[in-house]
């Protein structure tokens, strides 16, 4: 059975939980067009992501973690209008390009510091893996830090480019992507 989300639940559970909603983006200014079967995948990813560390899949771990993060980069570049020539089904672009493009939008700099760690810390444990002999688990030192990242992150980008919504018809459109703050 589907969880089916309406506009009247979500201002409803905000009134329960004493928050806001805010309209952080919609999936199809991503160059994403079929926004449902978006959310379906993404739904998984924190699932996939734990499942796959406690099963010491590590580089599926960072894998998993990377595509979360990069959905919220690309939003958050989109909210502070430099998303202009991108296109997530289309381009290629690296995921150390997507930061710095962050840090130019004006991103908070401790959070671009921890995007940066990642980013060497994962490219470092996977080359190590190929090419020399290393202790597998050694991402389990740096789970906590690293778990922390994709939270953060999305609670920055949803405060930073979200739009407080008080009207039920300002949001509703296949692809919102709604966050209670």
């Amino acid at each position: 059975m589907e969880d089916t989300v309406t506009t009247n639940g979500i201002f409803d559970a905000a009134k329960r939980l004493s928050k806001s909603v805010h309209k952080i983006a919609s999936i199809p200014e991503l160059g994403i067009q079929n926004p449902s079967e978006f959310f379906e995948k993404t739904d998984t990813l924190r699932a996939r992501a734990v499942k796959a560390f406690d099963n010491e899949c590590y580089i599926e771990y960072l894998s998993l973690m990377l595509l979360h993060i990069e959905v919220w980069l690309r939003i958050y570049l989109l909210g502070r209008g430099a998303y202009s020539n991108l296109n997530m089904h289309k381009d290629r672009i690296f995921f150390g390009d997507l930061i710095n493009r962050c840090a130019d939008a004006g991103m908070d700099q401790n959070i671009i510091n921890e995007l940066k760690f990642l980013n060497s810390w994962r490219v470092d444990y996977i080359h190590a893996y190929l090419k020399k002999s290393f202790d597998y688990s050694t991402i389990k030192d740096q789970k906590t830090r690293l778990g922390k990242i994709p939270q953060e992150l999305s609670l920055y980008v949803a405060r930073t480019i979200g739009i407080l919504v008080t009207n039920r018809d300002e949001i509703g459109k296949p692809g919102d992507i709604v966050m209670l703050l």
